[in-house]
């Protein structure tokens, strides 16, 4: 048989169409907005300011700064030393000794009463202006707290000096001065604290006085 009767295989294959398939499509993501950073620059010679105070423990934050207190000189009237008054009060007992020994030669019970008498009465006698003799010659004088003279002022005076009648309880009041040198209340005898009063240098002098008063919170 010839060849040329044979069935021949070249015949063009169909052509199949290519799928057309469009690219997927991806949804678009916004980029982020940032807030704009702006640095402030100290300007020159200006500081820059602190940082903020740590955070911890309140009673680890510094205390601020006490103030000292504050010295007032203020000037007051000066009382009297513990030597004058003690000079002044041997000064009058002698004087009332001799009172006694004067006048007790006529009769013990006039001489007693006098000496009694001027013992009491002697910071109060208006002719020596509400001084002792003893006072006057270490210029002191009794006065009230609030700095009155005790001239003609019987009572106070009387209680003033009526421990000093009984002889041992001068002893007693010599004690009490010498308790109170260094306290507060200042030389005040129970005398003193019995009848408000208080000795003073005469003519007063001013002494200055220290007073330390607190600063204001």
């Amino acid at each position: 048989m010839d060849s040329d009767s044979e069935p021949t295989n070249d015949q063009p294959k169909p052509s199949l169409p290519k799928p057309s398939m469009p690219p997927p499509s991806l949804p678009k993501v916004p980029a982020p907005s940032l807030p704009p950073v702006s640095i402030n620059h100290p300007s020159p010679g200006e500081a820059p300011p602190p940082p903020p105070p740590p955070k911890g423990d309140p009673s680890m934050a510094p205390s601020p700064a006490k103030a000292e207190p504050e010295e007032e000189i203020v000037p007051r009237i000066g009382e009297a030393t513990l030597g004058s008054r003690v000079v002044g009060g041997v000064i009058d007992m002698v004087i009332a000794i001799l009172i006694f020994a004067v006048f007790g030669r006529f009769s013990g019970a006039l001489g007693f009463l006098l000496s009694v008498g001027y013992v009491l009465v002697k910071d109060s006698l208006p002719f020596l202006d509400g001084q002792s003799i003893g006072k006057k010659a270490v210029k002191t004088k009794a006065v009230t707290e609030e700095g009155e003279s005790l001239s003609g002022n019987w009572k106070a005076g009387a209680i003033r000096n009526a421990s000093l009648c009984v002889w041992f309880f001068s002893w007693v009041e010599l004690i009490v001065l010498l308790i109170n040198k260094n306290e507060a209340i200042g030389l005040r005898r129970l005398g003193d604290q019995w009848a408000k009063t208080k000795v003073i240098t005469w003519p007063p002098v001013e002494q200055p006085e220290v007073v330390v008063s607190e600063p204001e919170a």
